[in-house]
């Protein structure tokens, strides 16, 4: 879509922008993303997303010389911040904060209500959640059986996100393309099925879910355990659970 400030970033003439306050905390959260997953988690694959038509409705597979056109205009690596709320990026690199705003968005909500001097509250911004003041209840969707919970979790000041494959995907000659992209390759990843996150924040736990994701079960599992307060679950493509050490706390069947 144009005429909107994330298509005026990712559109700007020059290599230098100067950006807003609230944009610069999110590009900090992109690159701090970047560096606690190992380049798992990239918000500069923005050209992967456009050849691969999530954002348009109509998911398709690249050919390998679309994707070799583009693969030399995408990556995090390329991107450089600068105080104060300066970001400088080449012009074909496109950048897309999909994977984090929605955990963002649900921080920032829960600031509001504390400012207002809320502190028993749930928030939902697109299945990132935050949940605050007392012990909330929060399920965990099963990947392969709909309408039914792998369980739930007990949660107090904590953020819980998921990233799956079978929310958004499309199926070509009966393999499940996700509309999570490997970084590297600029194609579907086929890792796992699901990756739940409880972290301190819903935006740790929304771009770690993603980053785990594509780092899949075991690198997606060192991730986790080498991050102090996060812990996770991971479904790999065999179905097979994988819980950090101290899941257990926080899961109920």
């Amino acid at each position: 879509k144009k005429n909107n400030y994330i298509w005026d970033l990712n559109n700007a003439i020059s290599d230098t922008i100067v950006v807003f306050p609230q944009t610069f905390e999110i590009l900090t959260l992109c690159d701090t993303a970047y560096k606690l997953t190992h380049g798992n988690f990239d918000a500069g694959i923005g050209n992967f997303i456009e050849i691969l038509g999530f954002e348009k409705e109509n998911p398709n597979l690249p050919d390998k010389k679309a994707i070799e056109n583009t693969i030399k205009k995408v990556g995090w690596k390329n991107v450089v911040l600068q105080e104060e709320n300066i970001l400088i990026k080449p012009k074909l690199v496109k950048l897309s904060f999909n994977a984090l705003l929605p955990g963002f968005a649900a921080d920032a909500a829960a600031k509001i209500l504390e400012n207002f001097g809320i502190s028993e509250y749930l928030i939902n911004a697109g299945g990132e959640i935050y949940g605050s003041g007392r012990e909330w209840t929060v399920g965990i969707q099963h990947p392969r059986k709909k309408n039914e919970l792998m369980g739930t979790l007990l949660i107090e000041n904590m953020g819980v996100a998921t990233s799956g494959d079978y929310e958004r995907y499309f199926k070509k000659d009966g393999k499940r393309y996700s509309h999570i992209i490997d970084p590297l390759t600029g194609y579907p990843i086929d890792r796992c099925e699901a990756v739940t996150i409880i972290a301190p924040t819903a935006v740790m736990a929304d771009y770690l879910s993603t980053g785990v994701f594509v780092a899949g079960p075991k690198k997606g599992m060192e991730i986790i355990e080498n991050l102090p307060n996060v812990e996770g679950v991971i479904v790999d493509t065999m179905g097979v659970i994988h819980e950090s050490s101290g899941f257990k706390k926080y899961f109920r069947r």
